[in-house]
């Protein structure tokens, strides 16, 4: 384990009720808010069997692999066997779930951490008001110092609703929010974000793309969670606003209504019509202009009204980020910089 000593929440994590609490007031989980504000990682077609039996199963296989990993990392110790869990269901009487041998997936993980340092596992971060979560993994980067926050995946890819991208994004939404508490509960700068795929014999270690702060804290700001036998999440924010985070489109166009007026509407019109006028007759004079110069070997051009200059022929080196980004994954993160931008207007003449 990495020396690095983190903070400790004053939240506390409990199995029975399960369930995080601070000074007796219960706080949200991360899970059910992505699931309900931004419908990622929820199953619209599951049946009762799928919601009582079959999810219950997988939760079960991945907290064998997540036991296994924390006291391989706290202790050195490769405990890979995991008894059956009896669980009572409402439909489908008691089911077994296991035993399990997740030592395949142990095996995996070691390979994955290679370059890191285990600096915690488990770790409590929360805002203090209405939300915390554990963190699977907390990582020291060995070449470079940093911290990386990293989450333990044993989904069924064929099952999971939009497949293995579908769950990288919602990873980066819950990666995110993490990072965006762990900044601000320890005064850490988190370095990247990533995630182990761990299943059975096979494994992937993906590196998560980090959503807007901005985008975090209004989630976070503008979401009510309530309980009252299960959380409820009401979005009181910009709807416009949640829409963009979705990466849905914003309401439908309207081509006229009481915020524009009529006479607002035709000078902005006839305004788009000159200026189109002068960009064709522009165009054109440039043109003519340009070719005279060339013709008479003239570079610069000047009268009382405007100047004209041709500049010089150059080669021009412009880089291949997306080849990057995928030849170099983690060099890529490690140098990329996020930040909000806005999104764009758009003002044309429309085609008669």
């Amino acid at each position: 384990m990495s020396t690095i000593q983190l903070p400790a929440s004053p939240v506390v994590f409990e199995e029975n009720p399960h369930g995080y609490w601070l000074e007796g007031k219960r706080l949200s989980g991360i899970t059910g808010l992505i699931h309900a504000i931004l419908d990622l990682g929820v199953y619209p077609d599951a049946n009762d069997f799928v919601k009582q039996v079959a999810i219950p199963r997988a939760g079960a296989y991945g907290s064998a692999v997540h036991k296994s990993i924390e006291l391989y990392d706290e202790i050195g110790i490769k405990d890979t066997k995991h008894p059956a869990v009896e669980v009572v269901t409402k439909n489908y009487g008691t089911q077994v779930f296991g035993p399990f041998d997740v030592s395949q997936e142990l095996e995996t993980y070691i390979r994955h951490k290679e370059g890191f340092r285990p600096i915690a596992n488990e770790y409590t971060i929360s805002d203090e008001e209405q939300y915390a979560s554990n963190i699977d993994n907390v990582w020291e980067k060995i070449s470079t110092g940093g911290d990386w926050l990293v989450d333990t995946k044993t989904n069924n890819l064929d099952y999971y609703p939009g497949g293995k991208e579908a769950l990288k994004l919602y990873l980066s939404w819950q990666l995110s929010i993490y990072a965006f508490l762990y900044e601000r509960q320890t005064g850490r700068k988190v370095e990247g974000l990533a995630a182990n795929w761990l299943r059975h014999d096979e494994g992937e270690f993906w590196i998560i793309e980090r959503q807007p702060d901005d985008f975090v804290e209004a989630l976070l700001k503008h979401t009510k969670a309530t309980f009252n036998y299960g959380w409820k999440y009401e979005w009181t924010g910009d709807p416009d606003m949640l829409s963009i985070m979705k990466g849905t489109a914003l309401p439908a166009n309207v081509e006229q209504s009481d915020i524009v007026t009529k006479q607002t509407i035709e000078t902005i019109t006839n305004l788009l019509r000159r200026a189109q006028e002068i960009e064709q007759a522009m165009d054109e004079f440039k043109k003519g202009l340009k070719a005279k110069m060339i013709e008479h070997g003239i570079k610069s051009f000047e009268c009382d009204g405007f100047k004209a200059t041709i500049g010089a022929s150059s080669i021009v080196t412009s880089f291949d980020s997306k080849k990057f980004k995928v030849d170099h994954p983690d060099l890529y993160h490690e140098y990329s910089k996020e930040s909000l931008r806005s999104g764009s207007f758009t003002l044309k003449l429309k085609e008669k």
